[in-house]
């Protein structure tokens, strides 16, 4: 019983990180573009530029995977 609480808090955990690890590394990123925005001109710029177009290009990247695996469903919807 004890041992059951204690594996379901532990997969509870999991599933939370799970969730929230690509929502963490996007803000992670966009916070590291923004401060690299700030600190200069040139490489610092570009870096900047980079880093924010990554957490931009991740839903239009997974709205293409998804339409891609299913093309019937796009077709439906398309019509």
């Amino acid at each position: 019983m004890i041992t059951h609480r204690f594996e379901a808090r532990r997969t509870a955990r999991r599933s939370v990180l799970r969730v929230l690890r690509m929502p963490i590394l996007l803000a992670i990123l966009t916070l590291a573009g923004l401060v690299a925005g700030l600190i200069g001109d040139g490489v610092p710029d570009l870096l900047a530029w980079i880093l924010l177009a990554i957490p931009l290009s991740v839903p239009l990247v997974a709205w293409t995977r998804r339409h891609r695996r299913n093309p019937m469903k796009t077709k439906e919807i398309l019509q």
